[in-house]
């Protein structure tokens, strides 16, 4: 039945097994029955199948309270609650993984770990000091004395490896980044993926150590090294050339300084995906192309900028993106400037509804760059179709800046 994939006739039957076989007997005929109920929620994903699974986990771990088949069922337990992205809950049951319980101790440690900088990740997000710091800890009490473990080994397979990449990503989050500790662990966690065939999980990992070796080369105020990691650009997929602009974004949103340090970076990736935008799909050369906004007007080429943005307006109806290019455009104080923002925000009104706060926020920014046009008739012209179709003007905003634009205009 498991090789025909009849899961939920396999669960019953092994479950039927374990009852016929009694306790001890019956314990891999038990797990057996909650890993069929757990492939038949892989094959789809509903409430009641997680309900089922879940609870199958639940009863093998307080039937049997100790052996491996107690670790499988905490490992699958805690992975189900992690793809959940429940990672407190999953934090729980991955530290209740011993190294007495066998092959899935390395699993577990790794799993961990990736937990741990997923919360304090989260909490960094939203700026939580006091649980950041709790959690800090626990992470150091927990995963210290795995790295201990591992301190001295020769070599390292993938989870040893996760749980080292992973560990370090916790100390640069922390309020009090451990700089000189995590760079230790990223440059061994770099070699040892060097000696592990190739797979899905070391090449998300070598993506993990370049963006904070990054971090630590910014922090240390070490430019050369930030541009030998990153390495040869022109070796790089477009796709791996957008996985290092997401890391820099993120780095150079951290503060000024970083901005700075990363300008020449930004721009010397940002040219080489520009070079191999035909390889990615029309948004990710839409979110390129938004990108080489920022970064040429930055470095002061804005005849680039403003061609990047025009091919932006062109290909993109997306209206975040839109917003804010065009929004970027209207401060420079150019016409050429003035008429590609006018054009990106006429673009976002045909794909807003007509009326909406979205519309007449645009359709306020059309007039706006219209008037810097020096076409004030045509603005005259646009305020007063808008007052006719839409008296409201939206909300106290839209309304009020409706109200100042007429007043600069003298309309």
């Amino acid at each position: 039945m498991v090789q025909d994939e009849k899961f939920e006739a396999a669960a019953k039957s092994f479950q039927q097994a374990a009852v016929v076989n009694g306790m001890e007997p019956g314990r891999d005929a038990n797990l057996m029955s909650a890993w069929c109920l757990g492939r038949l929620y892989q094959q789809k994903a509903t409430k009641v199948r997680r309900e089922a699974y879940t609870a199958a986990l639940v009863d093998h771990r307080e039937k049997y309270t100790s052996g491996e088949s107690f670790a499988e069922a905490t490992f699958m337990l805690a992975s189900l609650q992690e793809t959940r992205l429940q990672n407190t809950k999953a934090i729980e049951l991955y530290r209740q993984i011993k190294v007495e319980h066998g092959p899935r101790y390395p699993q577990a440690g790794a799993a961990l770990a990736r937990c741990y900088a997923n919360v304090i990740s989260r909490l960094k997000s939203l700026k939580n000091e006091k649980l950041m710091a709790e959690w800090t800890a626990n992470a150091a009490t927990d995963l210290a004395p795995r790295l201990a473990e591992i301190s001295e080994l020769p070599d390292l397979d993938i989870n040893q490896t996760e749980l080292i990449v992973r560990s370090a990503s916790v100390m640069l989050q922390q309020s009090q980044p451990n700089y000189k500790q995590a760079a230790s662990l990223l440059k061994r966690g770099s070699q040892a993926l060097a000696l592990l065939k190739a797979s899905e999980k070391s090449k998300q990992l070598s993506m993990v150590i370049e963006r904070w070796r990054l971090v630590t080369a910014v922090a240390s105020g070490d430019t050369s090294e930030a541009l030998k990691t990153v390495g040869d650009l022109n070796a790089r997929s477009a796709d791996e050339l957008i996985a290092v602009m997401d890391s820099l974004d993120e780095i150079a949103a951290s503060s000024e300084q970083a901005r700075l340090m990363m300008s020449d970076l930004r721009l010397r990736v940002g040219e080489a995906a520009l070079a191999k935008s035909k390889d990615l799909s029309p948004s990710r050369q839409m979110q390129v192309a938004a990108w080489m906004v920022v970064t040429y007007f930055d470095h002061g080429r804005r005849t680039d900028g403003l061609r990047q943005a025009q091919r932006l307006i062109e290909g993109s109806g997306d209206g975040l993106l839109l917003s804010r290019t065009s929004a970027l455009v209207q401060k420079l104080d150019t016409n050429a400037a003035q008429t590609v923002a006018r054009q990106g925000w006429k673009k976002l009104e045909n794909v807003s509804k007509a009326g909406s706060i979205k519309w007449l926020n645009a359709r306020l920014h059309v007039v706006e760059c219209t008037f810097a046009l020096g076409e004030t008739e045509e603005c005259q012209k646009l305020l007063k179709v808008t007052k006719l179709l839409y008296p409201d003007l939206g909300d106290a905003r839209t309304k009020a800046a409706f109200r100042s634009l007429e007043v600069r205009i003298g309309n």
